[in-house]
Parts: structure tokens; sequence; C-alpha cells
């Protein structure tokens, strides 16, 4: 193994997967990112003979249960001093070590009593136990994740490099003084070839200066126990993943075991991220945004069913993590990758002020608002005004705010130009105390037009531009705004009703048509295209939606992607509610 490849290994398994979690002190968090950096400088290559978790050309922590653990890490971690006990806890999954004296005994610099249940057992221990255990019952036995290797089917191998397997084939859990602001972190042992490698996990043992109260600090144990274990989990598919991918799907995985202590949503108001700098790429691993990019993966799972993330993870084994999203998403869900993150930029809308739970993320309203890039109360407007900073880097978004006119009858009309990359651009016309409406913006050769009419009935109106590049740098776009006094439609929404146009409509003069629907109660929507013997050709619309009326494209392909054939086609409209169905259609006639 190469010099510079055994540095990069040690980067992304420690700098990434260890958990820094100074939720409250972001210095203390960039204090131990640059001590981890420094020791990976200086130590990421040693020799082959070096003892503990040293071995192969990877420098890995050894276990607080070795000595010498300060002079591997440079001060992350260290071993213990005198003697740890353990405890096994019931369920038969975790042995948790510790140690009953000095500064590594849990709960030594609170003030609260250690044992106040008087069960000769530290409380510190017991709540260890039981979150680690949780973890493991919603992340193996609800979600179907598959258990960590077992590191003890490797004894001979840690006997024979000098390490240490905890004796028995239980996951180990390691409490100790952390310090600088850490709550945990996971360690891949690298005692078998391949990707799929066993673990162990250190958790702090107080959270002091990082928590002010017992509470708050139990808190963090909680999340910190669900996403430690997570990364344990990924060691058993791949611990080379891609590190956006390891982090945000472990950050996702505190809310699906401890869903009210929302300890993630430090990270959205305070990092980089989808939400305050939607511009930056998906697959950015900068230290910030690969934590509240949990975002994503929040977004997969209440989209498309929880089950898409372990789907994803089980095509990690053979593939990085953008094509092993592709690949889930088009078997499972029937989406494709660059539609998935056209709509995930569109729920980014509807987050903070403009949250709307009943339709899009359940807990957005905790969230801040999405950054625009530009916003105008006059019109006509054009932009960006700015194409040198904030651009959409591949897999990234631009959110453009257009404030109507209350005064003003009539609406706007929203055109958008791609000069460079593929783009999926989206129109949400919101409305604080009433029905959204959504336009997803049909384009030909990266031209799009879209109109809102009575703007008025609306508080604000944004215009999503997502890039959907997977590869390259900024990609360039122009926009137009304009009021039009003759948008106006007082016809309210009486039934539901779906119309296609032109029709007929012909591919060598227009590439798409336009599906208008109508939703006169909110539901779940169902838009499929049909050829005439009734086999269905491509679902244009799977999701649920409020009242309003809405606009999509069909561009005359099938569901994977190839051109069909001139000829009559039908679309059929399905709303779910929970006391009804409404079902409605039309034909279209295609022509080449």
């Amino acid at each position: 193994m190469s010099a510079v490849f055994a540095v990069f290994c040690l980067v992304l398994t420690l700098f990434f997967s260890v958990s820094v979690f100074a939720r409250t002190a972001l210095s203390g968090r960039c204090g131990t990112l640059e001590l981890l950096a420094s020791h990976t400088t200086e130590h990421g290559v040693i020799p082959s003979s070096a003892p503990g978790g040293m071995r192969n050309g990877i420098s890995f922590a050894t276990r607080p249960t070795r000595p010498g653990e300060d002079s591997n890490t440079g001060g992350f971690g260290h071993s213990y001093v005198p003697t740890p006990v353990f405890y096994d806890t019931p369920e038969g999954h975790f042995r948790i070590w510790y140690v009953t004296t000095t500064d590594d005994r849990p709960g030594a610099r609170r003030s609260e009593p250690s044992d106040a249940d008087n069960d000769g057992l530290p409380d510190w221990v017991e709540r260890c136990a039981e979150y680690f255990e949780t973890a493991y019952r919603i992340e193996i036995d609800s979600l179907g994740f598959r258990p960590p290797p077992e590191d003890f089917q490797y004894h001979a191998t840690y006997v024979s490099q000098g390490g240490d397997d905890g004796g028995n084939a239980r996951y180990d859990v390691y409490i100790q003084d952390i310090g600088t602001g850490i709550a945990g972190f996971a360690v891949p042992e690298n005692v078998v070839s391949g990707r799929k490698v066993p673990s162990y996990i250190v958790v702090d043992n107080d959270y002091f200066g990082v928590k002010n109260t017992l509470s708050e600090a139990l808190d963090l144990l909680s999340a910190t126990a669900a996403h430690e274990f997570f990364h344990a989990i990924q060691f058993g598919y791949d611990f080379k993943e891609d590190t956006f991918w390891l982090e945000q799907s472990a950050v996702w995985s505190e809310d699906q075991v401890f869903d009210p202590v929302n300890d993630y949503v430090t990270y959205l108001t305070g990092f980089s991220g989808f939400l305050t700098q939607p511009w930056v790429s998906l697959q950015t691993a900068n230290g910030q945004h690969e934590f509240s990019g949990v975002l994503w993966p929040m977004f997969l799972s209440e989209r498309f069913g929880r089950q898409i993330v372990r789907a994803i993870w089980d095509r990690c084994e053979t593939l990085q993590a953008l094509d092993a999203m592709e690949q889930a998403l088009q078997q499972t869900a029937s989406r494709t990758l660059k539609s998935a993150f056209q709509e995930f930029t569109l729920w980014n809308v509807f987050t903070g002020v403009r949250a709307d739970p009943g339709w899009y993320y359940e807990e957005s309203a905790l969230w801040p608002g999405v950054v625009f890039k530009d916003s105008s109360t006059v019109f006509p407007f054009s932009g960006p005004t700015d194409t040198g900073s904030k651009m959409p880097l591949p897999l990234g978004a631009n959110y453009i705010l257009f404030k109507p006119d209350p005064f003003l009858k009539g609406g706007l009309r929203v055109k958008f130009r791609g000069i460079s990359g593929e783009w999926g651009v989206s129109l949400a016309a919101i409305r604080h105390m009433g029905p959204d409406t959504v336009i997803t913006v049909g384009l030909f050769a990266q031209l799009g037009e879209a109109e809102v009419f009575n703007w008025g009935n609306y508080d604000a109106i944004v215009l999503v531009a997502a890039s959907l590049n997977r590869t390259g740098f900024t990609s360039n776009y122009t926009f137009e705004a304009e009021y039009d006094s003759t948008l106006v439609n007082e016809t309210p929404i009486a039934k539901a009703d779906i119309s296609g146009y032109p029709n007929p409509f012909s591919l060598s003069t227009r590439p798409f048509a336009t599906v208008q629907y109508s939703v006169p109660n909110a539901g779940h929507v169902r838009i499929v295209i049909y050829n005439i013997l009734g086999q269905e050709v491509a679902m244009l619309l799977d999701a649920p939606r409020p009242v309003g009326r809405y606009f999509l494209p069909w561009n005359g392909k099938a569901a994977n992607g190839q051109p069909v054939s001139s000829g009559v086609y039908v679309y059929r409209m399905t709303i779910t509610s929970s006391s009804s169905e409404v079902q409605t259609g039309g034909k279209i006639l295609l022509l080449k």
C-alpha cells in the first residue's frame, strides 16, 4: 500500500468516521479535526511490525484497553490507567467497558450521583447500555440492517498482531474521557482484507463542557449511540464508502432511533448544508456539509419509505454511493437519482416559516429556511445577479424568491434558460395559510416557462434551479420573471381534473406535453401514462398533494428512458384520501 493511500484511508476512517459532536461549541470541534489531521500527517505510515491497531500501513487507534493509545493518536483517545471492568447487556449484544477511578470513570465531572439507584453499576453505564441496545433493536431488528462483523471470529489475527478483541463476540463499547468536545467515535479494525471489517466504539464519559445539564448530556449520549453504532453497521458493508454518505446516513439514524431528541438540528443552523449553502454539492465532505446533509436521507426515507436507505446500503457493497442510490431508486421506487434530487430540492423550500409537515418534512418547522441566492419585489426581474458566486455545483441548487404584490391583480410568468449543465426546475407558490401550488417546469433544449395565476393569493413564489450533473464544476443559467395582468383565473377548483396539451403534440416541434391537473381535496396523487392496450408506459407522479393546480411535463418517453412510438396514449389520475378515491383521465395523441 502506498504512503499516499495509507494517509487517505486514515483520513477517511478517522476524520470522517469519527463522529465529532461539538454541538455547542464549534471551536472545540475544529481543534479536534486539526489534531486528527496533524496526527495523520505525522503518523499515517508506520512499520508493518507495529502492534495493536497499526498494521498494513494504516494507523487505526488502538483500543483503550491496550497500552500506548496516547502516543498512537496524538491525544485523540488514550489507554485506561487502572484495569477496566465491563458490563454485559442483558440482551446479549454489547460489552460496555469502563474504569471505576481516574478521570475516565463514568460521570467523573458531573455533580450528580454516579450511582443514584445504588445498584453498584454507574448510571452512565446503564444508560449507555440501554441506548446501544435500543439502537440495535431499531437499526438491526426494525430497519433490517445486518449486524456489524464480529471481531472475535478473527481472534487469532488479533492475538498474532498484539491486538484486543474484547474476549468474546459481543460488540465492544468503551467509556472514557475523550475531551476536546468529541462525543464518540467508531474505529474500523484492519484485521481482515476487504471492505467489511469489525470495529469498536468509544463514547465520552460525561460530556462535561459540551452539554450543561445531565439531561442534555444523556440526550447526546443517546444520539451518539445511534450514530456510532450505525457507523459500525456501515463498516460491515463498506468502510471505504463515500464519506458524505457515511455521515449523512449516520446522522439520519439518530432520528430514526431517538426521534424526540433532535440533536441533529444544531447542524442545520451552524454548518454548511442544503439550507444554509444549498449551492454546495450533495457529495461534499468538508467537515460540515456531510453532517447537515442528513436532509438527503431524511427526504429519501420520508418520501419513499425508510427501507430505501437500507436498499442503498445493500448496494454499497459493490457500488459507490451515487451509483448505489441510482440503482436503489430505480429498482425500489421507479425513480431516477435526478428526478429524486429535483424533488428533494423542492422539499427544501418548505422549511422554517414555510414548513408544511403535512406534505413535506415532518420536522421542518424546527429548521432554518433555505437561503435564497436572489430575491425581488419589483418586476420585471432577471438574474442571477451574480454569476461569480453561489452558482450550483453538481447536485446543488439555487433558490430565487419573488414577492407578489397583493394589490396588483394578475400573475407572474417565469422563464428559465440553462446555459451549461443539466437542470431540474421547479416553481413553488406558497401560502402560509392555505394550500400551496407546485409546478415542475418542463425544459426544451434547457428552456422552460411557467405561469402563476392570481399571484396575490400567495405569500411567496420560489424558483428552484437544481443542477442534475453528477460531475464537473458550477453550471450556469439565466431567468426572467415578469408580472402579467392577464394571468387571472377566478375559477375555483370544484373537481378533480386533468388535461394534456398541446393535443396532439409532436416531438419534432415540441419535445414534451404539459399535463395540467387539479386537486380539489388533499390526498395522494398518482398520474400514470398507459398505451392503448392498457399497459403502463410511465409514471409521472406518485406523491401527496394539497389542494391546488399543478403542471407536469411528459417528454414522450417510457419509464426506461426510451422514446415511445406514435399513437394514442391514456393518462389517468387517481387521488386517494382517507375517505375516498377519485379517478379521472383523458387521451393524448403523440406524433413523431
